[in-house]
């Protein structure tokens, strides 16, 4: 290691604030470029699913448990490419069985850990595509979500907004909706 942190001169960096596994994939992940294989061969392992405590808590809620971990830490230590894998996988998992409970869940993490914008970004896009049901979410509604955030599910939903008018505009004669 090169440099003038501390780190650099110890070789020693401490992550207290994540877990043995989710050092143990981040690891995995700088040496490899993987992290326990790819999305669809993933065994999700049992210390996981123990972990939540809940009959209710699926293999898809300890697989998005562990790309949100692997997000916190790609975004704590700067790891672009781990953070992008994480982000996508995210998104893949909340997409393949939409949860608005899942989706909450991951927001309410995300917010917690998190100040990345594409992460925002991402769950804008996601929030935007079933924004019906999370606006029937007193959850949804009460959370303290970044401007980022809120005007990215704004740009999402603008961009299905494409339609003609309904009524003619009144700014001009020349206006091509005035009738």
């Amino acid at each position: 290691m090169d440099g003038q942190f501390r780190e650099a001169r110890t070789e020693v960096m401490h992550l207290f604030s994540f877990d043995v596994e989710t050092v143990k994939r981040m690891i995995d992940y700088l040496y490899t470029g993987q992290f326990n294989g790819d999305l669809k061969s993933e065994e999700v392992d049992s210390a996981t699913t123990i972990e939540a405590g809940d009959s209710s808590f699926s293999q898809d809620d300890a697989l998005l448990s562990i790309r949100l971990h692997m997000h916190a830490i790609a975004d704590y230590l700067e790891i672009s490419g781990l953070r992008e894998r994480a982000i996508e996988s995210i998104c893949h998992v909340l997409g393949i069985n939409w949860s608005i409970e899942r989706f909450l869940s991951a927001m309410n993490t995300i917010l917690a850990t998190s100040q990345d914008a594409d992460m925002y970004e991402a769950m804008a896009s996601i929030a935007a595509d079933h924004i019906k049901e999370l606006l029937d979410s007193e959850e949804f509604i009460h959370l303290d979500m970044p401007n980022r955030m809120t005007l990215g599910i704004a740009r999402e939903l603008a961009k299905g907004q494409t339609r003609s008018r309904r009524y003619p505009c009144r700014c001009c004669s020349r206006c091509k909706f005035r009738q």
